[in-house]
């Protein structure tokens, strides 16, 4: 397979311009045509085709968090690593985590293979040095919002799993995701049994450096 090299920042900073309008509160950003169509196969549809967007170089994302907007604007113009560790660093830190769920669950819609990979490599570094679970919040919002196949899924229902040996009881908190996300539950279920069958309970903060990314159009990890 033959993986798309981005081209350089400077090279996609161009006097085309367009709209994009963030909601609930219509946020405005105006950002560089060529480097979000370089970086986004959704945005390079949206703006390179016959759609309306295209026409009138201006796109609505009614559904999305702004917050998570803002981190992806930060990544798209380079800010790639120091900007998380920062992130992570402020108050209430679980509140920072859960955006950056949200900063996952964008970047998945997006088609942004590299920040989903560094959101998700970001929240297991965040929980592997603090020794708790994602909070209830964040998993909540996960299951309603991600469907089908996702490495975020599979973090979420092992992470469940992982909790659940420690804490038995607090199996009707999470009642109500296994029946609200399909899939979850599935990935529940496969987890359960490959932890029985082992018996050994793998840690979703711990093991393989690449096993919760998604590499679909992006080379693999080394090492």
């Amino acid at each position: 397979m033959v993986f798309k090299v981005q081209k350089p920042l400077d090279e996609l900073l161009t006097n085309d311009m367009v709209n994009i309008y963030v909601e609930p509160k219509r946020k405005h950003w105006c950002l560089h045509k060529d480097l979000l169509c370089d970086r986004s196969s959704f945005f390079r549809a949206a703006f390179s085709g016959g759609f309306k967007e295209a026409k009138e170089s201006e796109m609505h994302l009614p559904e999305d968090d702004q917050d998570a907007f803002k981190l992806f604007v930060n990544w798209l113009y380079g800010a790639i690593l120091v900007t998380f560790r920062w992130f992570l660093q402020g108050n209430p830190a679980n509140k920072n985590v859960f955006k950056l769920c949200k900063l996952y669950v964008l970047s998945s819609k997006l088609c942004i293979e590299p920040l989903m990979n560094l959101a998700m490599d970001e929240i297991r570094r965040y929980h592997r040095q603090k020794h708790n679970y994602i909070s209830y919040e964040a998993r909540r919002y996960i299951s309603a919002t991600m469907i089908g196949s996702s490495p975020l899924l599979d973090y979420i229902a092992l992470g469940i799993v992982h909790e659940l040996t420690d804490y038995p009881d607090n199996y009707c908190k999470f009642e109500g995701l296994l029946r609200v996300n399909h899939d979850l539950a599935l990935i529940f279920i496969r987890e359960t049994v490959s932890s029985w069958k082992a018996r050994d309970l793998m840690d979703p903060d711990r093991e393989g450096v690449c096993l919760f990314h998604e590499h679909k159009d992006t080379e693999k990890c080394k090492g």
